[in-house]
């Protein structure tokens, strides 16, 4: 731009200078302008710069007579090139005058001896700059929300402020709001504090581009209705941002409607269950609960559990700084229960017989109801009459359960199962139920087979012959069985006399009758009839029939006839 010897063209002289507050922080001054740095004057403008006490500037680089232009622009990039762009973080000022210089000699040769002794430094020509970042300052602003355009007297009223930050990270941060007048500060929240009549929130931090958000809360007077509640002294301010900067007025109209105290709750409730009441009320800051048994709530929105059966009322107070109201409903406290009978039973089945139970539920609650059957698992087959059954107070149903005994069931085994019934009305967790435990048992049966392969034999006499018997436990237990023969005949040997065997097991029985040693072929044969009796029911019982005969041989003498002469 244009200079003289003593300021800028832009009304920036000398006077301008000594007036600067740049304490403790020196600036380089480049000025590519005429005549700023004319040594033949008492007091250059240049000069007046650098004999600035802790102020002003370190250096001063200009021309002590007329610049151009063209050599100027040329002389300026490459100068400053020099310092951003060279890559070294230390270059001197007479390093950045000799490139600068050099560019205009290279780029303007008959302006080059002109240059090179028109532009001189002012200062120090060793002092070397260091380029560096510095941060960019914050940008604050203050705004204000969350107010209502009404506010009942006497009740609460909550303000957010909130501080946005279109600059760079902002510390130390101060936000303070100065309570309206017709309030009562009520609280403040992320940790304000009340300081007099002003709420003051401190060291916070607001990062670069973001926002932060405080909130308090004060209690309207009991004013006139259209009072303006005006709420315009909020500020922000910041270490790096000194000066407060202020939000727009808030204003909220009084109005004076009165405190309406309502309410709701289920009826009829169930006994031992928190009844959940829910607050309708209007225009109230602080509530009083009796619930009619003696216990009372001071929460908006309360639950309570009643232990006694019966008719309660319940009283709500509503209030607020200026004004009150009551209101009462009356609450039929009930019960859900029921009894299943009997609650245990035992009962037994012969093998592939079902089993049928009778159960009795009854309603014993003081509301109607509807209840839901279910049974446990179980190894057995089993089934009930109905899975659901509506019964009005005191009434009762008959349901069936069906139990069927496997046909493989051994005997004296067993199935247990629950039947359980659940209230389908109640409310609680869990719901009222009842339960009734059966056991199903398998009876024992018991049974023999008997066979043998030969059932026939013919011996000579004297010898024994052998049978070979195959005995079957066709029950479904363990048994023992015992073998005998059930009338008198040849000599006879069972062997072995008993034999246990598992369910649905086998043995050999060896039977060994005598032919005597006098019976011939022509004797009657012996029948032994082997018994099999079990011991677990001797009425169980199988036979099977031996029969053995004797084998005779005849002698024959030849004749013999002499011849008479």
């Amino acid at each position: 731009g244009h200079g003289d010897y003593t300021g800028w063209e832009m009304s920036f002289d000398s006077n301008a200078v000594r007036n600067l507050t740049n304490y403790g922080m020196f600036s380089f001054v480049a000025s590519h302008a005429c005549l700023t740095g004319n040594f033949g004057q008492t007091e250059v403008f240049g000069e007046t710069w650098v004999l600035q006490e802790n102020k002003g500037a370190l250096a001063y680089w200009g021309s002590s007579t007329y610049s151009y232009w063209d050599e100027d622009d040329i002389l300026e990039r490459r100068a400053f090139d020099s310092l951003f762009g060279s890559g070294y973080p230390d270059v001197s000022i007479s390093t950045m005058t000799n490139a600068g210089l050099g560019a205009v000699e290279t780029t303007y040769p008959s302006s080059a001896r002109y240059y090179w002794e028109t532009y001189n430094i002012l200062g120090d020509p060793a002092l070397r700059l260091f380029p560096q970042e510095h941060p960019q300052p914050p940008q604050l602003s203050i705004a204000k929300s969350g107010a209502p355009e009404r506010v009942e007297a006497g009740t609460r009223l909550q303000y957010t402020l909130t501080v946005n930050n279109s600059g760079g990270a902002a510390t130390g941060v101060v936000i303070s709001d100065t309570l309206p007048a017709n309030t009562i500060f009520a609280e403040a929240g992320q940790g304000g504090l009340l300081q007099g009549s002003t709420v003051v929130w401190q060291g916070l931090t607001v990062p670069a581009g973001g926002a932060l958000s405080v909130s308090y809360g004060v209690t309207v007077t009991c004013v006139a209705s259209g009072t303006h509640i005006v709420n315009d002294g909020y500020r922000v301010a910041a270490a790096e941002w000194p000066t407060p900067t202020s939000g727009l007025p808030v204003t909220v109209t009084v109005v004076s409607e009165g405190v309406v105290a309502d309410f709701s709750a289920p009826n009829p409730v169930a006994v031992n269950w928190p009844v959940p009441f829910t607050n309708l009320s209007r225009n109230a800051t602080g509530y009083r609960w009796a619930f009619g048994d003696g216990a009372f709530s001071s929460v908006a929105h309360p639950t309570h559990a009643y232990s006694d059966l019966g008719v309660h009322t319940v009283t709500l107070t509503a209030t607020n700084l200026c004004d009150s109201a009551v209101v009462s409903r009356v609450l039929s406290v009930e019960d859900f229960a029921l009894a299943l009978t009997p609650t245990t039973e035992s009962r037994s089945g012969d093998p592939g017989q079902t089993v049928t139970y009778t159960l009795r539920l009854t309603n014993t609650g003081t509301l109607s109801d509807v209840f839901r059957l279910t049974r446990g698992s179980t190894s057995w087959a089993t089934a009930l009459s109905t899975d659901t059954v509506a019964l009005e107070v005191g009434e009762s149903a008959a349901v069936e359960v069906s139990v069927t005994v496997p046909a493989n069931a051994a005997g004296g085994s067993q199935a247990t199962v629950q039947v359980t019934a659940r209230s389908l009305s109640d409310p609680r967790t869990p719901p009222a139920q009842a339960t009734a435990t059966l056991t199903t048992r398998a009876n024992a049966l018991y049974g023999v087979g008997l066979g043998a392969g030969i059932t026939q034999q013919a011996a000579e006499a004297g010898t024994v012959v052998t049978y070979t018997l195959r005995v079957t436990n066709t029950g479904n237990v363990v048994d023992t069985f015992v073998f005998t023969r059930t009338a008198a005949g040849w000599p006879t040997v069972i062997s072995p006399a008993q034999q246990k065997i598992a369910r649905g097991g086998w043995r050999t029985v060896l039977v060994r009758v005598t032919v005597p040693s006098g019976a011939t072929a022509e004797m009657p044969p012996d029948v032994a009839v082997i018994r099999a009796v079990s011991q677990g029911d001797p009425a169980r019982m199988a036979e099977v029939a031996l029969t053995t005969r004797a084998v005779g041989y005849r002698v024959y003498l030849p004749l013999l006839l002499r011849g008479g002469s």
